[in-house]
């Protein structure tokens, strides 16, 4: 399977870095540091990323879960 670059409004919008499609479905990736675990405030993080995990899912129309 090939890893694609994400579109820009995909970064922006999903905060999707990469992507792999699989039968006209999309699983988004989003790389991150190692040194993200030490954010301060890191729930803030997750939550924001959780919420633009679900909009990818709704609006683009991925059902894989990580």
């Amino acid at each position: 399977m090939e890893i694609k670059p994400a579109p820009d409004k995909w970064d922006g919008l999903y905060n999707v870095d990469f992507y792999i499609e699989i039968s006209n479905k999309y699983i988004g990736l989003q790389i991150k540091p190692i040194s993200y675990e030490q954010t301060p405030e890191i729930y803030k993080w997750k939550e924001w990323l959780s919420k633009t995990h679900e909009k990818f899912e709704r609006e683009i129309g991925s059902d894989y879960r990580y």
